[in-house]
């Protein structure tokens, strides 16, 4: 891998999942010269604007706020830390954003014979997501743990399951469904998304197992490199497989607006 590149590599493959949501799902893309957004209204992803020009002149800055203030457009701005100015950041706080979460984005470099853990234990089973009930149960769960109960668009998962490029996973412990990951491939790059474990069944394992399955996937479809952007809670498991951290992203909010505009 290039490494000057990784950084880039790392948000082609998110903003890819965001724009491949939206075609799926028949959503309208916004592309102004400065930034992007889609108009998710029967769905609560994805949720930022996005492509931000930080030296985007005021009139544009001000535009951005007036729609998001009229609930046009997210209220969730994603950028990568490195590429902003400070006097960017001062702007955005004067015009009512903070930020409230910054995810490291990271990568590993992938081969057919990468050192795999071995089989799940008895009681795990880790599938790949097919017909309605699975994708409901799958989008429950993603739901109550990433986005407050927010509504995902089912019939847009629906969609990505049939696109060679996404896999879903459900983690099934002792029978029931109890963990999530999305998986995206694009360029040879295997995106990994919405990792996530119901409280009751944490520390079992499950993450751990759907990361690697998902991991061995990729490297068997011929993927070169997997990346992810890792919540601060999920970074170690990420540091024991290789995964590397090469960016930043801040995720900024304005205040007082809800997380999912109609």
């Amino acid at each position: 891998m290039n490494i000057d590149r990784i950084p880039d590599i790392i948000e082609d493959n998110l903003f890819g999942l965001y724009k491949t949501f939206a075609v799926t799902g028949y959503y309208s893309m916004v592309q102004h010269p400065s930034y992007t957004w889609i108009k998710t209204d029967k769905s609560v992803f994805p949720c930022h604007v996005f492509h931000i020009n930080p030296v985007m002149n005021e009139d544009s800055l001000m535009e951005l706020i007036s729609i998001i203030k009229e609930d046009q457009a997210p209220p969730f701005l994603i950028f990568r830390n490195e590429v902003v100015t400070g006097s960017f950041v001062d702007r955005l706080k004067a015009n009512g954003f903070r930020q409230v979460m910054q995810w490291p984005g990271m990568a590993i470099e992938l081969c057919k014979d990468f050192q795999w853990i071995s089989d799940s234990p008895f009681n795990l089973v880790i599938k790949k997501v097919k017909d309605k009930k699975e994708i409901n149960d799958w989008a429950g769960m993603v739901e109550q743990i990433l986005f407050n109960k927010g509504r995902l668009d089912r019939d847009t998962l629906e969609g990505l399951t049939l696109h060679a490029d996404f896999s879903l996973y459900t983690g099934f412990y002792n029978g029931i469904a109890a963990g999530t990951m999305l998986s995206y491939v694009n360029k040879q790059v295997a995106g990994f998304y919405m990792l996530t474990t119901l409280p009751e069944y944490r520390n079992k394992g499950i993450a751990w197992h759907l990361f690697h399955t998902a991991l061995k996937d990729a490297a068997a479809m011929g993927c070169n490199c997997a990346v992810l952007e890792s919540t601060q809670q999920g970074l170690s498991m990420y540091q024991k497989v290789g995964f590397k951290e090469y960016c930043n992203f801040a995720i900024y909010w304005m205040l007082g607006k809800n997380s999912h505009h109609e």
